[in-house]
């Protein structure tokens, strides 16, 4: 779907068109996305389509905020998220599709909708819940089902068929291995077993959820793993990590993996899902975006004053970390309470958002982050700049930065800059480092003997910072 092939259909520079047909239907979708989770939706009859003369009926704009989409025989299904945060389910007739007229199947409710998919009892819906996945069943006779999952992890690659009755999806937890898991009307799940589990004894490990109170009392949820046993004396080290952005629920339960070595050398390792993210739906997105973005990186700064009240860790123990669009959490954590940290990991990490303009992947970011061309988005994006943030003469802690020459979502001169700016700014005599690999880009391709080597390097940098004896130089 090009651009001008329907003159009906004009779309930005920064928006991918992509055209979906489903099983049975005579109608096909075009979709128009960009960096938001919304999207704009249009119709035509699939013949006409593949002939290249579709005529599009627009369906839904961005202003209605529709964020998954399915054609079910004669019915159109939206998940719409307009003046309902946490997502509502609709639908409409494929003839006559409309979004103001539209009947309301599944309410908004406490639980965040993600997305939805149709199988032949009905459509399974993926939930969010604070981080949490959760798993539902609306019949075809529009009444809804909770399908109990077996303990809080992440759900992930849900799958239906129409012809099909049940649904397969992806599963795991902070201590229990992903594997392919099936669901069935009844409510039962079940792991298949295609996906071997790794010979990792678990039992020495527990991992906890707890809830901080931020400084305008949103409660910011956390979780900790670490070797059963813990004595919370103020001694241990942690290494918290954040993200916040783009309305995606980040650092939810995964099996933990090679983060299990990191906590066998006496670490406690924790992610915290501050305001930015989606956990809690689009509310929880726009608490921590442009100009409400401070509350992203004072979250996670609030969840490590508690670590420390509680006497999980101290300052003198404490490092956090955060990748991609989470080096703004942690520069930004850093550059406001450079006191409060020992050690800050900064991976891949957007620390000169002022410099977007500069980079491939700029201009797509505009509707996340805002344009520079205006002042608003100037001022937003100079609010969140870490770069612009560093002061002379100011004791920051050991920060490690990484980057991989290639990366085309984070330029490296990012984490270069910053590393620069830091070494030149810091009065504390604590290590800046910069680490690049010459193979690497943003991390997403990066074979798992690069991953490997990147934790270890990281790993031994915390235990280096945080003060752990068997890891000082002789």
């Amino acid at each position: 779907m090009k651009r001008g092939l329907d003159p009906r259909v004009e779309y930005e520079r920064i928006q991918l068109p992509e055209v979906q047909t489903f099983s049975g239907s005579e109608y096909a979708l075009l979709v128009l996305t960009d960096v938001r989770t919304e999207f704009r939706v249009f119709i035509a009859p699939v013949a006409d389509a593949a002939a290249n003369k579709a005529r599009w009926v627009a369906v839904a704009g961005f202003e209605d905020e529709i964020t998954d989409v399915a054609i079910d025989g004669g019915v159109l299904w939206l998940l719409a998220n307009k003046n309902h945060p946490r997502g509502r389910i609709l639908k409409t007739s494929v003839a006559a599709p409309s979004v103001a007229t539209a009947t309301e199947v599944v309410p908004e409710g406490a639980v965040v909708i993600q997305r939805f998919q149709r199988a032949r009892d009905g459509l399974y819906l993926d939930m969010m819940d604070g981080g949490i996945s959760r798993l539902r069943l609306l019949r075809r006779d529009g009444q809804v089902s909770e399908i109990a999952l077996p303990f809080d992890g992440t759900l992930r690659a849900l799958h239906g068929s129409p012809d099909e009755e049940g649904a397969l999806f992806s599963f795991t937890g902070w201590l229990a291995p992903g594997d392919i898991w099936s669901a069935d009307a009844d409510g039962k799940v079940a792991a298949t077993g295609l996906t071997p589990p790794p010979p990792i004894d678990v039992r020495p490990y527990e991992a906890k959820r707890f809830f901080a109170t931020a400084r305008d009392g949103t409660q910011i949820p956390y979780t900790l793993i670490y070797r059963k046993g813990l004595r919370r004396d103020g001694r241990t080290p942690a290494w918290i990590s954040a993200y916040g952005s783009y309305g995606i629920p980040a650092y939810t339960p995964t099996f933990a993996g090679r983060i299990l070595a990191l906590i066998d050398a006496g670490f406690i390792v924790g992610y915290a899902n501050v305001r930015g993210g989606g956990e809690y739906g689009r509310e929880w997105h726009k608490g921590g975006q442009l100009m409400n973005k401070p509350n992203t990186w004072r979250d996670l700064i609030d969840v490590c004053e508690e670590l420390c009240a509680k006497k999980y860790t101290s300052r003198s123990r404490l490092a956090i970390g955060g990748r991609s669009a989470g080096g703004i959490t942690v520069g930004r954590a850093m550059t406001e309470r450079p006191e409060l940290f020992a050690a800050v990991i900064d991976g891949v990490g957007w620390s000169n958002p002022l410099r977007y303009v500069a980079e491939p992947n700029g201009y797509g970011e505009e509707p996340e982050w805002g344009r520079i061309s205006e002042e608003a988005g100037y001022r937003a994006l100079k609010l969140i700049d870490s770069y612009q943030h560093v002061k002379d003469g100011t004791a920051y802690p050991a920060v490690l930065l990484t980057t991989g020459v290639t990366d085309p979502r984070v330029g490296p001169f990012h984490v270069a800059k910053m590393t620069a700016r830091l070494q030149a700014a810091s009065s504390s005599g604590k290590p800046v480092l910069l680490r690049v690999d010459f193979d690497a880009g943003h991390g997403i391709g990066s074979t798992r003997a690069q991953q490997d080597r990147e934790a270890a390097d990281t790993y031994a940098f915390l235990l280096w910072q945080t003060g752990v004896r068997a890891y000082q130089p002789a």
